[in-house]
């Protein structure tokens, strides 16, 4: 726990996802690799009605992001899988003037008065991975990369002179 912040982490093989906003903002993070194919059953675990209409037998990527989605509002409020995630239902994201770009999509649990209306953003993964992070608010999302922020050139350090 890091004072004054909000964290939510996921991993994946050696990838780590770390998302933070300031105290008091409802966040959750998922990282998943996307498999070769799914195991029997995982649409109806996993998909709403609607969403398992609306997607192509083969298509394996989408199934995971909206799984990833799906996994990351449930960590908003700490439910985890005790609500099932075919209860879930993502649709696009209604969007205002002053919405920050990133977050497209928008959940809606109406069993679930505390996940319906969360926020879903799809973040940047690297290759065989999908990512995303949902929030109860529509925050401005900023990436950075830590192994780039560590391992950066630096500039050589210089003492200051004293006379």
């Amino acid at each position: 726990m890091i004072e004054g912040t909000s964290l939510s982490l996921s991993r994946s093989g050696e990838t780590v996802l770390v998302a933070s906003g300031p105290q008091g903002l409802s966040l959750g993070a998922d990282l998943e690799s996307v498999p070769a194919r799914l195991h029997a059953g995982f649409d109806d675990f996993s998909l709403s009605a609607t969403e398992q209409a609306g997607l192509a037998c083969s298509d394996v990527e989408s199934r995971i992001r909206l799984w990833v989605a799906k996994e990351a509002a449930l960590k908003v409020h700490g439910h985890g899988l005790a609500v099932e995630p075919r209860r879930l239902h993502l649709r696009p994201a209604k969007h205002g003037p002053s919405t920050p770009d990133g977050w497209s999509s928008d959940v809606e649990a109406p069993l679930h008065h505390d996940l319906d209306g969360l926020h879903i953003a799809w973040l940047r993964a690297p290759a065989g991975l999908t990512a995303a992070v949902a929030s109860t608010l529509r925050a401005s999302i900023r990436e950075l990369d830590l192994a780039q922020s560590l391992f950066a050139p630096r500039l050589p350090y210089s003492s200051p002179r004293t006379s």
